[in-house]
């Protein structure tokens, strides 16, 4: 086989493999009644994730998220009113947001709710890593949101 067909077959690499679901978090889906956890992201935090004059989060693009959205959630979030969202987080805290789109950037953002999140973990950029799952609680759409500090979980502080 010649050179050039070699490279013409190779693929991308695969997607990171989903983490294990911390078991913190598990039970307090569990405890919610949560249903159909489902894992879509991890990003390394950036300053303007946890700037206290931003009050949002940038979401990384992600098939999965999309493909967990209700056909109303996907308009919801497109429209740019967004949809309302919980968000538990590793010491148990729970956060009402809205996830929605921003046009004029084509990114989706958790807002409305983020900035507490941030304080309340001491979230801190270029250092901390968040995970998401979404999750189905009575039907309504929530994100489990775990936090690792130089590969650690960062739980109970």
């Amino acid at each position: 086989m010649r050179r050039s067909a070699i490279n013409k077959t190779r693929t991308s690499s695969p997607p990171l493999p989903p983490v294990p679901f911390p078991f913190p978090l598990l039970q307090m889906i569990h405890n919610m009644e949560g249903r159909d956890q489902v894992f879509f992201t991890r990003k390394i935090l950036e300053g303007s994730d946890v700037d206290a004059g931003q009050n949002r989060f940038f979401v990384p693009k992600s098939e999965v998220l999309w493909g967990v959205l209700s056909e109303e959630e996907k308009r919801e979030v497109e429209g740019g009113g967004g949809v309302e969202v919980m968000v538990v987080d590793p010491r148990g805290g729970k956060y009402t947001m809205r996830l929605k789109k921003w046009v004029s950037l084509n990114k989706v953002v958790l807002n409305s709710g983020w900035r507490k999140l941030v304080e309340d973990n001491g979230l801190k950029a270029e250092v901390d890593c968040v995970e998401l799952w979404s999750f189905r609680a009575d039907s309504n759409l929530c994100f489990a949101l775990n936090v690792k500090r130089d590969g650690s979980p960062v739980i109970n502080r």
